[in-house]
């Protein structure tokens, strides 16, 4: 329950139950990889709802993960200061722009976003 960072980046038989385990007994989280998994929008949203501290979270080349799915909760999430997304298929440069966008507007606190091609969208950026 104490863990504050967990890579499990390339682990092909990680699965959403698996994550959202984590994120029901791991809330003091700051830092998850969960990059090139099977993970999906149910179980990134558990961690950002449960994993109040998490400032860095990597779903590179996750492709199961939508914008529509992650988004609201990544732009409410006080702690995140870092968003790897990667070669995640939907979140495109304007998806990344809009997050940072939407996270200044509603916080007024920064966050640094990758998007698709690795490019980094930062809110003096945008």
């Amino acid at each position: 329950s104490k863990l504050r960072k967990v890579n499990v980046a390339r682990c092909n038989s990680i699965s959403n139950a698996s994550i959202v385990a984590l994120a029901n007994h791991c809330r003091e989280l700051r830092d998850l990889n969960v990059s090139w998994s099977l993970v999906a929008d149910e179980a990134v949203l558990k961690v950002l709802k449960n994993c109040t501290f998490l400032t860095h979270l990597s779903i590179q080349g996750c492709k199961m993960i939508t914008a529509n799915g992650i988004a609201t909760s990544v732009t409410e999430h006080v702690s995140l200061q870092w968003l790897d997304a990667s070669w995640a298929n939907d979140i495109s440069e304007k998806v990344a722009r809009q997050m940072v966008t939407d996270r200044m507007n509603i916080l007024s606190i920064p966050i640094e976003t990758l998007d698709y091609y690795g490019e980094s969208m930062k809110c003096s950026d945008v």
